[in-house]
């Protein structure tokens, strides 16, 4: 293998390793700043979060399942 071809390797495996590092704290600062803003919410306002996060999550389902049904 030519050491040019080596070293590009080694460049494209920086430039990933680089976007995941900034993907890793993108989503690490956007999980702490939900959970502080779901922490500040009083019990029933938290319950609703829940119930609403598995209602769409229960619809998305169902969804899928019946548009899968339906095109055999």
């Amino acid at each position: 293998m030519p050491v040019g071809d080596l070293r590009s390797e080694i460049n494209a495996m920086d430039k990933i390793m680089e976007i995941v590092g900034t993907l890793k704290a993108l989503y690490s600062t956007r999980c702490d700043q939900l959970m502080v803003w779901y922490g500040g919410l009083d019990e029933l306002a938290q319950f609703a979060v829940i119930a609403a996060a598995i209602f769409v999550s229960f619809c998305t389902l169902v969804f899928f399942v019946l548009s899968r049904t339906v095109r055999r």
